[in-house]
Formats: structure tokens, sequence, C-alpha cells
């Protein structure tokens, strides 16, 4: 029997169709009374949770036929023969166990959910309202999006349905990746109707305008306080799904473009000024002038309204130094919850980044590598090749990009596009000179047939 869970033990989407319809097909059974279980039910039982999922669902399907069948000459109910038996009792503990299976999977996965699955539906624990059955429909909302990635063999690990399949697929796929949309955009925590671009559900900002470590380092700014956020409220920002929090980040940046300037430096400045020039003039009133020799009065008389004049006005603009710290200060108070929340977001971003950059770079796919080769060794190198992989996973995510060898897929129409595609492959221009200073090995073309029929 399986002890821990197997991805392999999750159903594509024609699998858990059938299994639905199975189940279906079982309760009307079951209604009118339950056939009697085969001579040999006791050894199935024990056989069964020792097969491999496969063959479970080899099970499963054999019994739908039969039902089906069954159902279409009107034997369902009170005329099944003893295959029809057997297999609506097999097929019964068939879908037992798998059911037990996937649940298994999903727990696992709800304990330790990847980025793309986070990123798309949040954690869990989320829920806005604070009640307690997020989990299952987490679950239930997860087990659709693992269907849809076996069902076409979606393997990117930044997307959790991969592209939108805009381009002729069939209509099967593009009826299921509509469906598994739909769960996603009711699940808890996402935007319901209002989500109308489902590409802001990726690990990376497909508009680029929320970069996680740029936006984490902004406000880390230690002159904004290190205010707590409860643990409560971090465990609900942690929970949301990426979009949900690229808006909280967006909304604690908007506020800081508005913050009042920092005039504490300044204000230092002024005052040390003030202090020097209030000694000179404590010493331009004492006797002899501080130097031994009195000046003509009038040249005196002139030297302390001068030394007054700098004086009043070195307290004018401490005093308005001062006011403007003050609102800084007053400011800073007022915001620090959102801005600390925007902080905890911007964490949980960069961290999700991080998560999947990591599997790009474990197990790098065909277009990452043709433009950027494997990731080096060094630590260095590979902080640089996940700058690389970033800008490349961004633009994929903006464009619906999912052509398995080519970075950027085609050439692109919309001029919009072009522009961007230059700055990207500009920016991968930098990234490639930082690989080569930290010594990466970098892609190449291969020989030429004759050069490389010589090197045999």
């Amino acid at each position: 029997m399986t002890v821990l869970g197997d991805p392999a033990d999750l159903p594509d989407v024609e699998q858990r169709a059938v299994g639905v319809s199975l189940r279906q097909l079982l309760r009307r059974l079951d209604s009118h009374g339950p056939p009697p279980p085969p001579p040999d039910a006791e050894s199935l039982r024990r056989q069964v949770p020792l097969l491999s999922s496969g063959t479970l669902r080899e099970a499963v399907a054999k019994g739908h036929h039969v039902l089906s069948n069954a159902g279409l000459r009107g034997t369902l109910f009170g005329g099944l023969d003893s295959e029809g038996q057997h297999w609506a009792y097999v097929s019964t503990l068939a879908l037992d166990e798998l059911g037990e299976r996937e649940t298994r999977v999903l727990e696992e996965l709800a304990d330790h959910p990847p980025a793309y699955l986070v990123a798309a539906i949040g954690r869990p624990e989320f829920d806005p309202l604070g009640g307690p059955g997020s989990r299952g429909s987490w679950t239930t909302v997860a087990a659709h999006i693992m269907s849809y990635r076996r069902q076409y063999a979606v393997s990117d690990p930044t997307r959790a349905l991969g592209a939108n399949p805009i381009r002729p697929v069939g209509l099967a796929q593009e009826t299921d990746w509509r469906m598994v949309v739909e769960e996603m955009r009711w699940s808890v925590g996402n935007l319901g109707e209002h989500l109308v671009d489902p590409r802001v559900l990726a690990v990376f900002d497909p508009t680029g305008r929320v970069g996680a470590p740029k936006a984490l380092a902004a406000l880390n700014d230690l002159g904004l306080g290190r205010v707590t956020v409860p643990e409560a409220r971090q465990r609900r920002i942690r929970a949301a799904p990426s979009h949900a929090l690229r808006s909280q980040v967006t909304k604690a940046l908007g506020l800081l473009r508005a913050r009042p300037l920092d005039r504490s430096a300044e204000l230092e400045r002024l005052k040390a000024s003030h202090d020097t020039l209030r000694v000179l003039y404590r010493q331009d009133r004492a006797p002899g002038g501080g130097n031994g020799r009195r000046p003509p009065d009038s040249a005196r008389v002139d030297s302390h309204d001068q030394l007054m004049g700098r004086l009043d006005e070195l307290d004018a603009a401490i005093t308005a130094a001062r006011r403007d710290q003050s609102q800084r200060q007053a400011w800073d108070a007022q915001n620090a919850e959102t801005l600390a929340a925007g902080r905890v977001a911007a964490e949980e971003l960069a961290g999700r980044e991080r998560e999947a950059l990591l599997a790009l770079k474990e197990d790098p796919p065909q277009h990452l590598a043709a433009e950027l080769g494997r990731p080096p060794a060094s630590q260095a190198g590979r902080r640089v090749w996940g700058d690389g992989a970033r800008l490349i996973e961004q633009y994929r995510t903006r464009h619906e990009v999912d052509d398995p060898t080519r970075a950027f897929g085609g050439v692109p129409d919309d001029p919009a596009q072009q522009a961007q595609l230059t700055m990207v492959q500009q920016a991968l221009g930098r990234v490639r000179d930082g690989l080569r200073l930290t010594g990466a090995e970098q892609p190449a073309l291969p020989p030429p047939p004759h050069e490389a029929a010589l090197d045999q």
C-alpha cells in the first residue's frame, strides 16, 4: 500500500470525469438496493490497496464501461449479471482507494504548496471572513488545477495552468482551461467576476509594475521603524494569492511616494551652523571682540547686525525643518501599519519568486538553457542566472508564451511587444556579461557538421 502521497496518484481531467460519472452510476445503483458482493469479495478488499494507481484507474474505467452499458440496456437496476456485479464491487473499492490516495496527496500539497499554487489561490489558511472551511475549498480547487496539469503535461513552476491556450489547441483543452480558471476565480481570496486577467495568477507580475525584490528594499527602509504586524494578520497576508499581495504592495509604495521628505540631516546641519554663529556672536560682543583689539563702533554694529540677521535666518530655517520633520513623524505614525503590511506582502512575494526560481535552477527548461546556459555552480553566478530567468519568465507570462524551446516564442507583430522584447534582450545582454564575469559557461551554437565529424 502506498504510504506517502505520490503526484501520480492524482487523476487527470478525463480520469476525474470518469470517476465522477461512475460514482453517480453507483449511487443510482445503491438507491435501488446494492447488488450482492461477489464470492471473492474478501480477497478483493485485501488486493485492491496493493495495486498501483494506474491499475486502479483501469478498474474504474472498466466498471464505468460495464455499468454504462447496463444502463443503456436497462439492466442496471435488478438485472445486473455476475460480471456487472463484480465490476460494480471492484470499481467501488478502486474509487475509494483512489480517493484516499488523492486526499493524501492534496493534504501534503496543502501543507507544502508549490509557488505556482500559492500564487494562484493562496494558502489554505486564507479566509477573508475568518471561517474554518478554507482548507477544504483550497484542496478542491488545487485538485482541479493538478488534474489540468497532468492532462496537458504542464510543468511550468511559475504558472498554475501554463499559458492561456490561445493558439489552436483543440476545444477540449480550451474548455478544460476555462472551467479550471472559473474554479480559481471563485476560490477563497480571489476576485470573482473582477478577475478579468488570469495572467495575474502567475508567480511573476505580468505587468512588471511590482518588482518584489526592489519593493522589499524600499519598504525595508530603517527610517520607517520596524512596526510589528500582528501574527494573525501576517498569516492572512502570507496566505493571500499573489495578485492580492501585489495590490497591497502597490498601495504601500504609493503611500511611500507621498511621504514627506526626511530633513533630519538638514536639521542637524542647521543646528550646528546656528551653534557656531552663536559662539561667534558672543565673542564679538565681548570686550576686545575676542582678539584684544576693539574695532570702531560702526564696524562692531555692522558685525552684530550681520550675525543677528544670520542667526534669525537660521532660527527660521530650524523652525521650518522641525515642523516638516514633525509632519514626517506624524505621517509615519499614521501609515506605519499599512507600510508594515506592505512589507510583509513584499517579503511573501519575494519568497514565492525565490522558490519558483529555485525550481527553475534545479531543473532548467530548454528555453532557459538555450538563452542562459545551465545555472553555474557559484552562488554569485546562480544569482545572476536567476535575474535572467526572472526577466524571461516575466515576459513569457505577460505575453502568454509557452514555446518549450524558444524563450520568447515567435517574432511578435505588436510594436509595443517588439519594444518590450528589445528591452528584455538588452537586459539579458547585461545578465550574460555578469555570467561571464562569474565564470559561468555560456550557451553556444553547435559546430558545423564537418567539424563535429572531425571531433569524433
